[in-house]
C-alpha cells in the first residue's frame, strides 16, 4: 500500500510539473501572438497612412499648404514610441485639419478621424420638421403655385436613383398647366446623392450646363441636362417624361441644415432667371467628395472639388439667401409657414 501511495504521489507531482510547464508554454505562445498581431496592426496602419497621404497630397483641396515631410517625421516619432494603430490614425486625421477639410475624413471600423466639425444647434422648428418623414412631398396652393419638398436622398443604385428622380419629375410634369410658379423646399435636405435630386428637377432647371465641379488642378466636370438626362462625368440619370417649366419663376427654400448634395441641388438653381433664394445660410459642406477603400475596414473620403454654378461662380463657403428669414418654419401646416407665405407673395408679383 505504501508503494502504491508513493507511486500515486510521484505521478501527481509529475502531472503538476507538466501542467505548469504547459501553462508557461501557452503564455509564451499567446504573448508572442499578441505581439505579432499588434505589429501586424501597426504595419497595416502605416500602409494605410502612406496610401492616404499619397491620395491627399495629389487630390485634396488645400493640400498645397501642408508640410508633408513634417508628417512623415511625425509618423516616425509615433513608431518609435507607440504600438497603437489608433495613434497613426489620429495623425492621419490631423491632416484634414491642416487642409481645412471638415467634409471628408478617414473612417476605420465606423470611427471617423478628421477635422472637428463645427457644433451646430439646430433650431427647434427644423427638428420638428424632420417628423414629417424623409419622403418627397408636394401640394398646390390656390390652384396656381406648386410646392415640392426634396428630402435627403441616400439611394446610390442605378434603379434606386432613377426611381427617386422619376418620382420628383412626375410630380412636376403631371401638375396642372395652370401652375404659374414653383417653391422648391430644400430646408431639411442633409445631402446624400445629388444625381436623382437634380435629375428630378430638370424641368425647372432647363437644358444645358447648370453647374460644374472644379478641382484644385482646374480640372472640370460639367453638370449637363440634355434630352431628359442629367450627367456629371461618367454618372448619369435618364428619365422618360417630357416637360419644360424653365420659364416659370421659382423660389428655393434653404436653411442651416441644407448640406452637401442638398447644397448642390440649390447651386443648380443659382444663375437661373426668375429664381429667388429664401431662408438662411446653409451648412457649408459645399465640396465634392471622392471615396477610396484603403483596406477592408478603412475608407478615405476626400474633398476634391468645389461646386460652381451655371455662370462659373464657385462656392467655397455657405450659400446665402436673397431674402433672410430665420424663423417661422412650419412643416406640419404649410399655411402657417412664414417662408412659404413669403415665397407665394414673391411668386404672385412675377
Amino acid at each position: 500500500m505504501r508503494v502504491i501511495k508513493k507511486g500515486l504521489l510521484l505521478k501527481t507531482n509529475s502531472n503538476k510539473v507538466f501542467l505548469r510547464w504547459l501553462h508557461i508554454c501557452l503564455l509564451i505562445i499567446l504573448t508572442n501572438n499578441v505581439r505579432v498581431n499588434a505589429q501586424n496592426e501597426i504595419d497595416s496602419a502605416v500602409v494605410i497612412f502612406q496610401k492616404a497621404v499619397s491620395i491627399l497630397k495629389e487630390r485634396a483641396l488645400g493640400s498645397a499648404s501642408v508640410d508633408w515631410e513634417g508628417y512623415n517625421e511625425r509618423l516616425q516619432s509615433i513608431l518609435s514610441k507607440s504600438h497603437k494603430a489608433d495613434d497613426i490614425f489620429q495623425l492621419l486625421g490631423s491632416v484634414f485639419t491642416d487642409i481645412g477639410d471638415f467634409h471628408g475624413g478617414f473612417f476605420y471600423n465606423g470611427v471617423r478621424y478628421g477635422m472637428k466639425q463645427a457644433d451646430l444647434t439646430v433650431r427647434q422648428e427644423l427638428q420638428d420638421g424632420f417628423k414629417i418623414g424623409a419622403s418627397v412631398k408636394s401640394r398646390i396652393f390656390r390652384e396656381e403655385y406648386g410646392y415640392i419638398f426634396i428630402p435627403p436622398v441616400n439611394s446610390n443604385g442605378k434603379k434606386g436613383s432613377t426611381d427617386v428622380a422619376d418620382e420628383i419629375d412626375s410630380i412636376l410634369c403631371n401638375a396642372s398647366p395652370k401652375i404659374k410658379g414653383w417653391i422648391v423646399d430644400l430646408r431639411l435636405n442633409l445631402g446624400g446623392n445629388m444625381y436623382p435630386m437634380i435629375a428630378g428637377l430638370r424641368s425647372l432647371l432647363g437644358e444645358g450646363r447648370i453647374g460644374t465641379f472644379v478641382t484644385k488642378n482646374h480640372e472640370t466636370i460639367e453638370w449637363i441636362i440634355s434630352k431628359g438626362s442629367f450627367r456629371a462625368g461618367t454618372d448619369s440619370v435618364t428619365l422618360t417624361n417630357s416637360c419644360d417649366f424653365d420659364g416659370l419663376p421659382v423660389v428655393v427654400l434653404i436653411s442651416q441644415v441644407t448640406a452637401s448634395s442638398g447644397e448642390a441641388a440649390a447651386i443648380a438653381f443659382k444663375g437661373r432667371e426668375k429664381t429667388l433664394f429664401l431662408g438662411e445660410s446653409t451648412s457649408g459642406y459645399i465640396t465634392a467628395l471622392n471615396n477610396y477603400q484603403l483596406s477592408t475596414h478603412g475608407m478615405l473620403l476626400v474633398a476634391e472639388a468645389y461646386m460652381c454654378d451655371r455662370n462659373g461662380h464657385c462656392y467655397t463657403t455657405k450659400l446665402t439667401p436673397d431674402i433672410v428669414i430665420t424663423h417661422g418654419d412650419h412643416f406640419i401646416d404649410l399655411e402657417k409657414d412664414e417662408k412659404v407665405t413669403k415665397a407665394l407673395s414673391w411668386l404672385k408679383q412675377q
